[in-house]
């Protein structure tokens, strides 16, 4: 049973990888969020986010028909726009790994690191 008995040391690794996981998911969401907005400021530009905006506040219609509002305006979208969005998308998915593999290095060596040594002066 000493894998399981609690010790300060694996308590507060414990706390670190809460905290570890903490961050990644602000982190990851942060970075979500910037990535829709990145895609919606470059999508839609000058009048077409006029339109955009204008149609998300106007709601879903009544009675329910068929909407074809976002798909007329998504068909006058420029295809630059359309790269620069799938390199965001890109960066958005490589940014997220890599700065996944490296909070969980380093919560690994944390957790792995050498025991202090009670005998040493």
């Amino acid at each position: 049973m000493h894998l399981l008995r609690p010790t300060r040391r694996k308590i507060s690794t414990t706390v670190l990888f809460i905290s570890i996981g903490f961050v990644f998911s602000v982190v990851s969401d942060l970075t979500s969020k910037a990535y829709k907005e990145y895609v919606k400021n470059t999508h839609f530009e000058g009048q077409l986010l006029e339109d955009y905006e204008n149609i998300i506040k106007q709601g879903p219609l009544t009675p329910a028909v068929p909407d074809n509002r976002i798909y007329e305006l998504v068909k006058k979208i420029p295809p630059e726009a359309h790269k620069k969005v799938e390199l965001a998308g890109l960066f958005n998915i490589w940014f997220t790994v890599i700065f996944g593999l490296l909070i969980t290095y380093l919560g690994a060596c944390v957790a792995h690191r050498e025991s202090k040594s009670r005998d040493a002066t």
